[in-house]
């Protein structure tokens, strides 16, 4: 019964030897290289234009096409309202791509 143990600890040591060198292998090739990370970088741009864009086409649609009255309507309420939070979602979504960046390189 001991040798049992000690043949299944053996077996377990050089398994795990193996699994370390696999990994010291491994850890030496880059996830990424130069190129692929300005890839990524480029459509997070892409991205973050895409996104900005409608806030964007909103805003002007809104400044050229209301009429500025003296007491706004409900309706200019809900149209500020809604530029308002497109705008905030767009700048959330900037953000995060402008952050997120970054973490291409590292992988």
């Amino acid at each position: 019964m001991n040798w049992l143990a000690e043949r299944s600890e053996q077996k377990t040591n050089q398994r795990i030897k193996e699994l370390q060198r696999r990994l010291t292998e491994s850890e030496a090739l880059p996830a990424l290289t130069e190129f692929e990370n300005i890839v990524l970088l480029g459509l997070a741009g892409i991205a973050m234009f895409i996104a900005i864009t409608p806030a964007l086409a909103a805003l002007v649609y809104l400044t050229t096409l209301t009429e500025p009255t003296v007491q706004p309507t409900l309706r200019d309420l809900l149209k500020i309202l809604l530029v308002a939070c497109v705008v905030v979602i767009n700048m959330l979504v900037g953000f995060g791509t402008s952050f997120g960046g970054d973490r291409f390189a590292g992988l």
